[in-house]
């Protein structure tokens, strides 16, 4: 792992490994989310988007929740769509994928100038969070 301008031991590389797969390791159950058609038994591949715009209101508190927690806006979101997914299916060990950007700038002073470095930048990760109890208090 690199922080800084010094690498870390690679014990430590190690550890975080064994920590992610036995994290991750086990099977997941799969979310039977209730839908109003049938599902095709073979999958077609096909997928769209749905876009939409949140009010200036829900916005603004949206980011004072996330300012309360010490969180991003994502945070809050990811959180609630977990627990939407607990209340549909009562699967309390949910796991979403999602992706990350890790832009490596150093010595680039503005955006613009790492626009034209090419290649993509986007790291598939795996949020897994178990519901089950309450880790918080």
């Amino acid at each position: 792992m690199v922080t800084g301008t010094t690498i870390e031991p690679k014990i430590h590389i190690t550890e975080q490994r064994t920590y992610w797969q036995q994290r991750l390791s086990g099977g997941l159950p799969v979310l039977e989310i209730p839908i109003d058609y049938p599902r095709l038994s073979v999958s077609s591949l096909k997928g769209s988007t749905e876009v939409t715009e949140l009010d200036r209101e829900f916005y603004q508190d949206l980011k004072t929740l996330s300012a309360r927690f010490k969180v991003s806006p994502f945070t809050v979101l990811l959180t609630g769509l977990k627990i939407l997914l607990l209340r549909y299916t009562g699967i309390e060990d949910i796991m979403i994928g999602s992706v990350a950007t890790s832009l490596q700038t150093r010595g680039l002073k503005t955006s613009q100038q790492w626009e034209h470095k090419g290649g993509v930048r986007i790291n598939p990760i795996a949020l897994r969070t178990d519901l089950s109890s309450d880790e918080s208090s």
